[in-house]
C-alpha cells in the first residue's frame, strides 16, 4: 500500500509548499483555488468516506488523503480570475462554505480545525518554521 497524500490548499508561490514537499517527498499535493472549480469534488454530509478532492488535476478519494493543511484563510475574488467578474464574490463565498464543510468532516490529520471565516483555523496562518511543527504530516 502506498502512503496517503497530504493536500495543501495554497496560493501559487506559497513558500511553505517547498518546505512541506521536502519533509514529505512525493506525498504533497497542491490544491490551488482554481482546483475548487474543477469537477470531481464531493461532500456528503455525515459520510466522510465519500469525500473527494481535486489536486494537480486528479480526483482523489478520501481514503487516499492522509492529511490536509489549509494555507488560505479564506478564498477571495482575486483567487478566481477564471470566474466571470460579476460572479466572483458569490462563487468565493460558496467555495468557502463548501471547504468549511469538507474540512470539518475530514477524518485525517489537519493542520488546524477550520472555523467560519478562517479555513486555516483559529488564530490564522500557522508558522511552518521547524520540522517539529509539522509532525502531524507523518
Amino acid at each position: 500500500m502506498t502512503e496517503r497524500c497530504v493536500l495543501v490548499l495554497a496560493r501559487e508561490g506559497d513558500p511553505a509548499l517547498a518546505r512541506l514537499a521536502a519533509l514529505a517527498p512525493g506525498r504533497v499535493r497542491h490544491v490551488r483555488p482554481r482546483d475548487l472549480s474543477r469537477p470531481g469534488w464531493r461532500y456528503v454530509a455525515g459520510e466522510p468516506e465519500e469525500a473527494r478532492a481535486v489536486a494537480d488535476g486528479e480526483v482523489l478519494a478520501a481514503a487516499d488523503v492522509g492529511g490536509v493543511l489549509c494555507r488560505i484563510g479564506a478564498l477571495v475574488e482575486a483567487d478566481l480570475p477564471h470566474i466571470h467578474p460579476a460572479d466572483r464574490a458569490y462563487v468565493a463565498a460558496e467555495m468557502n462554505a463548501f471547504l468549511l464543510a469538507w474540512l470539518s468532516q475530514f477524518r485525517g490529520a489537519r493542520g488546524a480545525e477550520p472555523v467560519p471565516y478562517e479555513l486555516w483555523g483559529r488564530g490564522g496562518d500557522a508558522a511552518l518554521d521547524s520540522q517539529a511543527e509539522l509532525r502531524w504530516l507523518s
